[in-house]
């Protein structure tokens, strides 16, 4: 982290003063690839800042390719590191959202190609435009497993037309849609379970984990919000294991969500999804809170 009267470290920071000074600073770009590429936040689970920089490259016209060429390096494949593209695929939804639509092709390859594929999955969903998703109900139909297709469904609202599209054309995805409006459980944590939760044991909790079934992801949401210490036990044994050099497939939802709630200080959320804060960073001189720019 570079120190925080710098305008990278007032970048890497998210604070609104280098936003402003951005625009008179030559170079500051690369600035804003150094922090999308090397996310600097402390929890990325407890800060968005996909927007924050998505504005910095419209005010910087900056180009996208620096941060596609990042997402497809070579290392995306090997990286252990769940959150490595993480903040590159807000940026480029948010990109969209700021009418920079050319975003999308490097998202849409990115599910195609990429180790996270699910995550830009998720991000091309969370957008709303069946225009920009066309074509992808293939390869949704044909690569998720059912936990995989139940946690796409979960985070895409009631009525999202991208969903709707793909269901029009799979009836998988029609058949795990209709269930999913069904048992009402229509957001990613379903709220009429809660209270079961809440009062189930640890124990209990965990057994409904492995489970890996349509209440395994909630289950292990109540263990984050408790932070369980069982928790960690359980992210490592849910991870799939794969021969020495070999690249193992992205880790399943439910040991990916397990990895990253046992992390979290906090509650913890699945891969795509990050929790917005509004509080504004702290004075010069003390640790920087992890925030949105203010």
């Amino acid at each position: 982290m570079e120190s925080a009267g710098t305008l990278h470290g007032q970048m890497q920071r998210g604070l609104g003063r280098a936003a402003r000074r951005a625009a008179e600073k030559p170079g500051a770009g690369e600035y804003v690839y150094d922090c999308v590429r090397r996310d600097p936040r402390w929890d990325p689970q407890c800060e968005e800042r996909g927007l924050y920089y998505a504005r910095l490259m419209v005010d910087l016209e900056l180009p996208v390719h620096p941060i596609a060429e990042h997402m497809f390096d070579p290392a995306d494949h090997t990286d252990p590191d769940d959150w490595r593209v993480e903040l590159a695929l807000d940026v480029l939804a948010e990109l969209v959202r700021l009418s920079r639509r050319e975003a999308a092709y490097a998202l849409r390859r990115y599910a195609e190609e990429g180790a996270h594929w699910l995550d830009a999955l998720d991000a091309l969903v969370s957008l709303g435009d069946p225009s920009l998703a066309h074509g992808l109900d293939g390869l949704v139909a044909e690569r998720c497993d059912d936990a995989e297709l139940d946690l796409l469904l979960a985070g895409s609202g009631t009525h999202n037309p991208v969903i709707e599209t793909w269901a029009a054309r799979r009836p998988r995805i029609a058949d795990a849609l209709e269930r999913r409006r069904g048992s009402g459980a229509a957001a990613r944590r379903p709220g009429g379970a809660a209270r079961e939760r809440a009062e189930r044991s640890e124990a209990e909790l965990l057994d409904l984990a492995r489970r890996r079934d349509d209440g395994a992801v909630a289950a292990i949401f109540e263990l984050g919000r408790r932070r369980a210490p069982g928790l960690l036990d359980l992210a490592e044994e849910l991870l799939p294991s794969a021969p020495a050099g070999s690249a193992a497939r992205s880790p399943a939802p439910c040991a990916s969500t397990a990895r990253r709630c046992s992390r979290a200080p906090a509650r913890g959320r699945p891969s795509g999804a990050a929790v917005r804060t509004s509080a504004c960073a702290s004075s010069p001189g003390t640790a920087p809170a992890r925030t949105s720019p203010c």
